[in-house]
């Protein structure tokens, strides 16, 4: 599930995510910028994208905003890293379905630990469950898809405290699998999707119960110091 096509389902991530974002944020993979319209409120807001044509589309929507700065940037390049590294630290980054995209995610990962400021928090969305891989992730460009218990370990050995960690999405993970792995399709009908978007009610037992399952993992982390690093062997809980 794509979420450039859902604004009803980008809500409803959003609200996931708010409690969590800080004054500085740093999106990183911002698309066409659907989420990034949800972070407005916050102070300063960088939003960026690997993609020259989501660039200038990004700097068509926000640009004239005073809170918002667009940027170009590729997690896999390590000196572009470094520039915006050594230009500023943020106390929030948000990354939501972007790692799947990339050859090397751990790289990407101790990059986005490089950016984030001292007990800065980094929000990570992924798509769950190596068993649901299937012609719909290769025709979305997806390399993999996560275990809670993977990414939380990566995370983890990249120097992250892991606060929060679930599957989200029941709903989507029963539709991916009906799609991709029965009927092999390589894309969601587009009025499947619809329908998807006005079915959220039931998801509001997420709110009460976490579910074993999910199209997505949600993870909540935050970037530790040296010495706590040393000390951190938390494993990754549920919420």
């Amino acid at each position: 599930v794509q979420t450039c096509a859902l604004p009803i389902y980008n809500g409803w991530l959003f609200d996931q995510i708010k409690p969590f974002l800080g004054r500085k944020v740093l999106e990183v993979g911002s698309g066409t910028g659907n989420m990034t319209r949800f972070l407005l409120h916050s102070p300063v807001v960088v939003a960026t994208d690997v993609s020259d044509s989501y660039v200038a589309e990004l700097n068509n929507r926000f640009s004239h905003l005073p809170n918002v700065k667009i940027e170009k940037l590729d997690l896999e390049d390590s000196s572009r890293v470094d520039g915006l590294a050594a230009a500023d630290r943020f106390d929030t980054l948000l990354s939501m379905n972007v790692l799947e995209h990339l050859q090397n995610d751990q790289l990407a990962i101790a990059h986005l630990h490089q950016l984030l400021g001292a007990g800065g928090r980094l929000i990570l969305l992924v798509p769950a469950h190596p068993a649901l891989f299937s012609a719909m992730d290769k025709n979305l460009g997806h390399y993999r898809r996560y275990t809670l218990e993977h990414i939380c370990d990566t995370l983890r050995r990249a120097g992250f405290s892991v606060l929060e960690s679930r599957y989200v999405n029941w709903l989507g993970a029963i539709g991916w699998w009906v799609n991709g792995k029965v009927l092999r399709r390589q894309m969601i009908p587009s009025r499947q999707l619809r329908l998807f978007d006005w079915l959220l009610w039931l998801l509001k037992v997420e709110r009460v119960v976490s579910p074993p399952f999910g199209l997505s993992v949600l993870v909540v982390a935050e970037k530790t110091s040296r010495s706590e690093e040393r000390r951190v062997g938390k494993e990754c809980r549920s919420r």
